[in-house]
């Protein structure tokens, strides 16, 4: 029988079909080998993860640790001031350089539990380091970091006295004392900042606080009759 002209042959629709299963199975393969890809990646990134669980538990027991302790120090220094009577300033510098101390100390001791340190002790050494490289570049502001120290031991004068410094017209009431000046205030009403290593340079007069008051007392009791003619204070007049 003979073929019909206008039939079409099977061929190529084989040859279309192959392709298009080839194509299939080609993005099937890709699709599954990303899938592995990613599964292996998100595998990789649990088993990190649960690695890193001791260490971010230390990190945050190193953090509730560290912040305990500087409460519980801060509340100590608080007490401390407050039984001995002595200046605010105290506290606060005290509270200050304990805050500093604490945060170099947790910042040590993260780095050694993530390992960016060989250990703890590494990291005391290598901040003992850069501390002594810089004190020489920075000699000034820890001279006068080191005489506020000394200042509030010893404590020469309190917040309230009246101080001056001859032969420099500085001369004024303290109103604070902090790690690297103290603040007075002169007769106008102006601020300045007078360093603390001056202090220990200088020879400054001390004028306690309600001192003319003390001395009008001990006026008095020298001389009753003087200080009833002048219960003010002032010597009297020529006449």
């Amino acid at each position: 029988m003979p073929q019909n002209a206008f039939s079409r042959s099977p061929e190529p629709e084989a040859h279309a079909a192959t392709d298009a299963a080839t194509v299939v199975e080609g993005v099937s393969s890709e699709l599954i080998e990303h899938a592995g890809t990613v599964s292996h990646a998100a595998e990789r990134w649990a088993r990190e993860a649960v690695s890193s669980v001791p260490e971010v538990l230390s990190t945050l027991v190193i953090l509730a640790a560290a912040t305990f302790g500087y409460r519980l120090a801060s509340r100590g220094i608080a007490a401390m001031v407050q039984r001995t009577h002595l200046d605010e300033s105290v506290g606060v510098t005290l509270r200050t350089f304990l805050r500093w101390v604490t945060v170099v100390l947790v910042l040590a001791a993260v780095a050694a539990r993530w390992g960016v340190l060989e250990n703890f002790w590494a990291a005391i050494v290598g901040a003992v380091t850069l501390v002594a490289i810089g004190f020489f570049a920075v000699w000034s502001v820890l001279s006068n970091v080191l005489c506020s120290l000394i200042l509030l031991a010893n404590r020469p004068f309190r917040v309230g006295d009246e101080i001056e410094l001859p032969p420099d017209p500085i001369r004024g009431r303290v109103l604070a004392v902090n790690l690297t000046h103290t603040t007075l205030l002169d007769g106008e009403g102006a601020t300045f900042q007078v360093p603390n290593n001056l202090f220990f340079q200088r020879v400054f007069k001390r004028h306690p606080r309600g001192g003319s008051g003390r001395r009008a007392a001990a006026a008095a009791a020298a001389d009753p009759a003087a200080a009833a003619a002048d219960p003010a204070g002032e010597p009297p007049a020529d006449v």
